[in-house]
């Protein structure tokens, strides 16, 4: 049987309903004006890979409507696999948000997600990058997030385009 969930409360609803059975929102009507919104409001999506797909989607896009979102998902989700996608659509944003947000991650998270930070923090290869990829990943306790930083000699910075932190 197949299940729809509602689009706005995310309820999960029979396959037959037109009508959430929680909220009584109409369960074709779209939330959102346009596709980067609906990706946002997926991010808090019940099904673990959608949320990962949106902030990966979202991460391509590059559309700066998102970096808000993905800076809250890197402070407060505990989604290794989201984290993860935050992570690399993270790398995607070359302003001081972003890199505030990784460097969270880069400190507090499973070493999937921290190798995923290391290597967003390279991407985006500003100095303030680079040196928050430096500072954090020297001290980390696996190689394989050290090597990312090994690697950033490489890399020539490039200028940050944005400011600001991540929930302020």
């Amino acid at each position: 049987m197949l299940t729809k969930f509602c689009p706005r409360c995310f309820a999960m609803n029979k396959e037959a309903a037109t009508n959430c059975e929680q909220c009584g929102a109409p369960l074709d009507e779209p939330i959102g004006s346009d596709y980067v919104e609906r990706l946002i409001h997926a991010l808090d999506h019940p099904e673990p890979n959608t949320r990962a797909t949106a902030a990966l989607i979202l991460g391509k896009i590059g559309d700066q409507r998102a970096l808000d979102a993905l800076c809250s998902k890197a402070e407060t989700s505990k989604d290794m696999a989201l984290l993860e996608a935050v992570a690399e659509a993270l790398g995607n944003f070359p302003s001081q948000k972003a890199i505030d947000a990784l460097a969270h991650l880069l400190r507090t998270s499973w070493l999937p997600v921290r190798v995923k930070a290391a290597e967003a923090l390279k991407r985006i290869g500003t100095v303030d990058a680079l040196k928050v990829l430096r500072e954090i990943a020297m001290k980390d306790a696996s190689e394989l997030v050290r090597k990312v930083r090994e690697d950033d000699n490489e890399h020539r910075p490039k200028t940050l385009s944005g400011s600001g932190t991540c929930g302020t």
